[in-house]
């Protein structure tokens, strides 16, 4: 499994973001060579020298590394089963580092109006690896309800453009409430699915403990009743999404996708 995350130091551009780039040419396309790049050769490098099997690869990520999820999904469908999105914004959603990290209601990537059809946000994901015909890796968009920082639409936004890749209807076929607060919904086949967490903010569901059934450490936001839900979803190609660490209080005022509120 390759978690795209945060790097340990700014990249130099506008802000010191330490978030993977979602936006440059050669950051999210099949042709590029650099960080989608970087992410394939180690995956290579893995499956090379560690016998891993190329039928169970995945990718996930959360906010930033969400953003970065999807890039791989769509620069590299060749290399990647499935994926896991939790707290990302829509592949294509901004062009420039600037419009990356604009914020409010209008704010192309994390903001609450969704002005792009669905075709057209399929046609972003298409342009990451142009004439693509062959087989595209399954998807799974997860999003905290009360997320302060990117607005649930971002889930909506993502969903529109995999599912005009992958032909199928924005209608869910079933929609079910797997937990408390927790809505599910499944496209197509599923070949898309969708998990909206009510009470959740900008972290992912954990469950603590020590036994080997838990997971995480609970900080701002989290929603323990979701993880069986995370066990359950992701069951069926077997990547279990595990909770990054909380970020410290007061280590930055910048997180990877929006500004971080003071």
């Amino acid at each position: 499994m390759v978690r795209p995350t945060a790097a340990p130091s700014g990249s130099g551009g506008i802000v010191p973001h330490r978030c993977p780039s979602a936006w440059n040419p050669a950051d999210r396309t099949h042709d590029g060579q650099d960080e989608a790049r970087s992410v394939v050769q180690m995956v290579d490098h893995v499956k090379a020298n560690h016998a891993a099997g190329a039928d169970r690869v995945f990718a996930t990520g959360y906010s930033g590394g969400g953003a970065a999820t999807d890039v791989m999904l769509a620069a590299h469908p060749e290399v990647f089963k499935a994926g896991a999105v939790f707290f990302g914004m829509a592949y294509g959603c901004a062009d420039t580092e600037q419009d990356y990290f604009r914020t409010g209601s209008f704010a192309p990537c994390p903001g609450r109006y969704n002005l792009v059809a669905p075709h057209e946000w399929g046609d972003e994901i298409r342009s990451a690896h142009p004439g693509r015909s062959g087989e595209r890796p399954r998807v799974q968009l997860w999003h905290g309800g009360s997320d302060p920082l990117i607005n649930k639409k971002s889930m909506e936004k993502q969903r529109d453009g995999w599912t005009d890749v992958f032909g199928i209807p924005q209608t869910p076929s079933p929609t079910s409430r797997p937990a408390s607060g927790v809505t599910e919904q499944v496209y197509g086949d599923g070949q898309v699915e969708t998990y909206l967490i009510d009470s959740m903010g900008h972290e992912v569901p954990v469950d603590p403990g020590t036994g080997i059934d838990r997971c995480g450490t609970a900080g701002r936001g989290h929603a323990r009743s979701a993880v069986r839900t995370t066990r359950h979803g992701s069951s069926g190609w077997a990547a279990e999404a595990s909770s990054p660490a909380r970020p410290r209080s007061g280590s930055s005022r910048r997180h990877c996708g929006v500004p971080v509120p003071p």
